[in-house]
């Protein structure tokens, strides 16, 4: 991946499951946590990475081993942006007024990638699992650019701070840095967001959008104010 910067911030994206590797915050809410239940675990693999009905059992026992008792769907995938191939074993979500979480293992298998597990780590047959290969996933729902969406709020995210900065961000209540900053910001358009995380530094946070405009906006909040400090291209 290859990032162009605007002003001068500097932004690493890590593609393989960065925005998915979240610590839930749950939400307070008066409603109470369902688990949405699918009729049946679905399956979705790349061409170089199918695996038979006996190796998708193994990969559920191991899922399970490691925290997922309720599978919902089993998929293959590349490490982008290497040819490294692995597994994901996805939960049900479950959903808590605006809240929708889930958890994710990510599965090896033997000869599909360099490294090979270590003693701490679980394994069926072929296939191992790391002790950090379970991570949890939180989206919040949003209104946004009148259209109601979902964000991905990453961890050490107060879901209090996100109801408060995202509002602001999509009406424009920010600063900009410098005019190169906000004329880069005004291309953001009809883009939506997907991600809500801390910046990689630790200083600051970043909003990153999907398409047409694979860009994120870099932003501290300073006296109260949402100051917009770089917005980084995203090439993939």
């Amino acid at each position: 991946m290859k990032l162009m910067h605007a002003g001068k911030v500097l932004l690493f994206w890590g593609l393989a499951f960065q925005c998915l590797q979240a610590t839930v915050v749950a939400g307070q809410t008066n409603q109470a946590k369902r688990a949405v239940s699918p009729e049946k675990i679905t399956t979705n693999f790349i061409a170089e990475a199918h695996l038979t009905a006996s190796e998708i059992k193994q990969v559920l026992e191991l899922a399970k081993a490691c925290g997922i008792d309720r599978p919902s769907e089993v998929r293959t995938f590349h490490y982008l942006p290497s040819v490294t191939k692995g597994i994901s074993v996805k939960s049900v979500e479950r959903v808590d007024g605006r809240n929708t979480s889930f958890d994710t293992v990510t599965i090896s298998k033997l000869g599909w990638e360099e490294r090979d597990s270590d003693k701490s780590s679980k394994r069926v047959g072929d296939f191992w699992a790391g002790a950090e290969a379970k991570y949890s996933t939180l989206l919040r729902r949003y209104e946004f650019k009148k259209a109601t969406i979902q964000i991905s709020i990453g961890k050490g995210i107060d879901v209090a701070f996100a109801d408060k900065v995202i509002p602001l961000i999509d009406a424009k209540k920010v600063c900009f840095e410098s005019d190169w900053v906000r004329q880069e910001f005004e291309e953001l358009k009809d883009s939506k967001p997907v991600a809500f995380n801390r910046s990689w530094s630790d200083k600051g946070y970043d909003l990153r959008f999907n398409e047409p405009s694979m860009r994120a906006i870099m932003f501290d909040v300073k006296d109260g104010r949402v100051v917009v400090t770089g917005i980084a291209h995203i090439n993939i």
